[in-house]
């Protein structure tokens, strides 16, 4: 069912689900799930909580030596930010943008090195 709900995001054909069932399923609290990118994309937000929790900021160098794959997230991040607000195609939802800023993201990153 998860499938056809994500052929049914994406505009795609689902051969099983239509506006009304998808609004029926809702209305009874029925979970979709995550799609894995929204999972990875959540445990790293995690590590970033932890980062700003440890040094009171989320400005993760991106060759940050204790968590590289960390570094390269935020910067990713900040590129996916930057090609939505041109709309070119990217991964970043504005509900992603919310969470990043009400914990203090910077969409520059600063000059200093990690």
């Amino acid at each position: 069912m998860r499938m056809q709900k994500k052929l049914y995001d994406d505009g795609e054909h689902s051969t099983c689900l239509s506006e009304t069932k998808i609004i029926a399923l809702e209305a009874i609290d029925f979970s979709w799930g995550k799609r894995k990118g929204d999972f990875l994309w959540e445990q790293k937000y995690l590590d970033l909580l932890c980062y700003k929790e440890k040094y009171g900021n989320c400005d993760v160098p991106t060759k940050y030596r204790a968590d590289t794959a960390l570094g390269r997230w935020v910067s990713d991040q900040r590129k996916a930010y930057h090609e939505m607000k041109a709309n070119k195609q990217s991964f970043m939802t504005h509900e992603r943008v919310k969470k990043l800023q009400a914990a203090g993201f910077q969409w520059v990153a600063s000059r200093r090195k990690g």
